[in-house]
C-alpha cells in the first residue's frame, strides 16, 4: 500500500543526522527520496564506527527509503544535473553551512520552489493536519506560546538576560519558581560544605590543596 508522500519527490542533500533523519521520515510515508552525494566519499556519516558490510550503522538509521545520486557540485555538469533534479522535485532538503547555497544557485528564489504557504494550503487540501515550521524569532512571538506562558525571561548575573522554556511540570498548590540562573563552577562550594559541617578552616584548607575549588579557583 502506497504511503501518504507516495508521488512526492524529495531531493535530499544534507549529511550527518539530523538532515538525512527528516528526509528518511518523508521517505518512510512514501516519498521518492533522492539522496545527492559527492563522489568523493558520499555522506560523512558513512565512514563513521560500527561498520557492516562497509555500511556504518549511523548511515543505515538515517538513509532507508532512498535512492542515491553521486554528483560532483563542484563541476559544472554536476551542478546541472542537481538543478535538473531539483526543477522535477517537489521539495529540496540542505543542511550546508552558510554561504553555500548562494554560491551554489540554489536560492528558493532561483528555483522558483512553492512557498511555505502554498505548501500548508496543499496540504490542509487533502485533510493532513500540519503546520510551518517557525524560525525561533516566530516561535518566541507566536501566540500559543505567549498565551500559555511556555517562554520566560530571566536575568543571569554573567550571561544576562535569557529566554528559558519554563518547566513543563507545573502546579497550582506548588508553583514552580526561578531560584537562580545556572551556576559557575565551584559558586557555592564553601555554602555546600560548610552545610555538610566543615568549618571555615577545614573548607579553606581543602581549596589550598586542590581537593576542592570555588568559582574563583576552578578551571573554567
Amino acid at each position: 500500500m502506497a504511503g501518504p508522500l507516495d508521488g512526492v519527490r524529495v531531493v535530499d542533500l544534507t549529511t550527518m543526522v539530523s538532515g538525512p533523519l527528516g528526509a528518511m521520515i518523508l521517505a518512510d510515508q512514501g516519498a521518492d527520496v533522492i539522496k545527492v552525494e559527492t563522489p568523493a566519499g558520499g555522506d560523512h556519516s558513512r565512514h563513521v564506527a560500527t561498520r557492516r558490510g562497509g555500511f556504518s550503522a549511523s548511515f543505515l538509521n538515517n538513509n532507508r527509503n532512498k535512492r542515491s545520486v553521486a554528483l560532483d557540485l563542484k563541476h559544472a555538469d554536476g551542478l546541472a544535473a542537481l538543478k535538473r533534479l531539483i526543477a522535477g522535485a517537489d521539495v529540496a532538503l540542505q543542511n550546508f553551512r552558510p554561504g553555500v547555497v548562494e554560491r551554489l544557485d540554489l536560492t528558493q528564489e532561483a528555483l522558483r520552489h512553492r512557498t511555505t504557504a502554498e505548501w500548508i494550503e496543499t496540504i490542509e487540501a487533502n485533510d493532513v493536519p500540519c503546520a510551518p515550521v517557525l524560525t525561533r524569532r516566530q516561535m518566541i512571538r507566536h501566540p500559543q506560546v505567549a498565551g500559555t506562558g511556555i517562554v520566560a525571561e530571566t536575568e543571569h548575573p554573567q550571561a544576562g538576560r535569557l529566554r528559558q522554556a519554563r518547566p513543563p511540570a507545573r502546579f497550582s498548590g506548588t508553583p514552580t519558581e526561578h531560584r537562580r540562573g545556572g551556576p559557575r563552577l565551584g559558586g557555592h562550594t564553601r555554602e555546600v560544605l560548610a552545610e555538610a559541617g566543615y568549618s571555615v578552616d577545614e573548607i579553606e584548607a581543602m581549596i589550598a590543596s586542590g581537593a576542592a575549588a570555588t568559582d574563583e579557583t576552578a578551571q573554567p
